[in-house]
């Protein structure tokens, strides 16, 4: 079979139409990076000159642990607090932080951050949890040194179910790892009812393994799933060898497939970054990319998906809350190994600037 290239599948579902709006977005996103750092440099400034009537602690240490982590617990779920909450920020400043958040996401991801942070609403209303206050304002901003200075630093926004990084080194910028969660996956009440917040992923990779011949799926599919085995809290966890089934082992159709699942990750990042993401991918070929799907097949099922490549590791949960209760709570990770928390523009700045950070 012909190598199979991302971009080329890319382009072979592409209507000549949507082939020019997606150049405009790109035309329009050169300076995303240079768009966020102004957005972040005067955020800072304003929480300078007019704190949270509350204080905050949003400003750290680069080297700071917390930097390379996820942290997507519900806030009034931690110990401490290490960031700035948006729901105490004033009107200026919550526009200046939303700017942020546009500047790093894609118009889609960025509608899909903020659905998750109105699932509080639908939570506060549905599930009730002795001692968790619902709050679709119970999010922060932290910052990892000073975007006003000329040195590395990066920026997090994180609630329940959402970890966001964006690292700038040297004018460039990283946004992964990307952690995006939902619950409930599906609203069944409420004037919401209907609302599937993580759809794309969901539906694409469904579609993907229920294309698998019976062949296919022995390497594909693997029947258990350990309740809670999830995407845990704090440092992304190391990345064995790939498994599960090639994908230069699937049809053409199917590769199309793990290709839209990969895409609608990647897409949830602005076009300059998810452009990069993609570009690096198909560097390596979608022959590089390997599936594997862990869990039940039936709606309603727990089950883990991964897809996992050298330059991309994608892991998505359907969990339950509880025993016997229906699969409808959804836990998903997006990371580029090499670039996660803007690793390797790390390591050229440090060989060029400050050879002692270097092991």
């Amino acid at each position: 079979m012909e190598r199979a290239t991302l971009f080329g599948m890319l382009h072979s579902m592409l209507s000549p139409i949507v082939a020019v709006f997606a150049l405009v977005g790109q035309a329009s996103a050169e300076t995303s990076t240079e768009t966020f750092v102004t957005l972040a440099r005067d955020f800072v400034q304003s929480l300078e000159t007019r704190p949270p009537v509350i204080p905050q602690s949003y400003l750290h240490e680069f080297d700071a642990p917390r930097r390379t982590t996820i942290d997507y617990l519900p806030l009034v779920a931690r110990a401490d607090q290490h960031g700035v909450r948006i729901g105490l920020l004033s009107l200026p400043q919550r526009r200046s932080g939303h700017g942020m958040l546009r500047s790093l996401l894609s118009s889609e991801g960025y509608l899909r951050v903020q659905a998750i942070r109105s699932l509080e609403v639908t939570l506060a209303a549905t599930d009730v949890i002795a001692g968790f206050a619902r709050d679709a304002d119970a999010y922060t901003f932290q910052f990892f040194g000073d975007p006003n200075r000329d040195e590395p630093w990066a920026m997090k926004f994180e609630g329940h179910h959402l970890s966001l990084n964006a690292t700038v080194v040297d004018g460039v910028m990283r946004g992964t790892p990307l952690f995006l969660g939902a619950s409930p996956a599906e609203v069944r009440t409420g004037p919401d009812a209907g609302l599937r917040v993580m759809a794309p992923q969901r539906d694409l990779a469904r579609a993907l393994v229920a294309s698998f011949t019976p062949d296919q799926r022995i390497s594909a599919v693997k029947p258990e799933f350990v309740p809670g085995d999830t995407i845990p809290v704090g440092v992304p966890v190391e990345l064995g060898r790939p498994a599960g089934l090639p994908a230069r082992e699937m049809t053409p159709g199917q590769q199309q497939l793990l290709v839209r699942v990969v895409v609608s990750f990647a897409r949830n990042l602005n076009t300059e970054l998810a452009d990069e993401a993609l570009r690096r991918l198909d560097a390596n070929g979608v022959d590089a990319l390997h599936f594997l799907w862990r869990g039940g097949l039936d709606v309603g099922d727990t089950f883990s998906y991964w897809i996992q490549g050298p330059t991309v590791a994608i892991q998505f949960d359907m969990i339950e809350d509880g025993p016997g209760v229906e699969a409808n709570h959804i836990h998903a990770l997006w990371r580029d190994p090499s670039q996660d928390f803007g690793e390797d523009l790390l390591r050229a700045h440090y060989e060029q600037h400050h050879e002692s950070h270097l092991e």
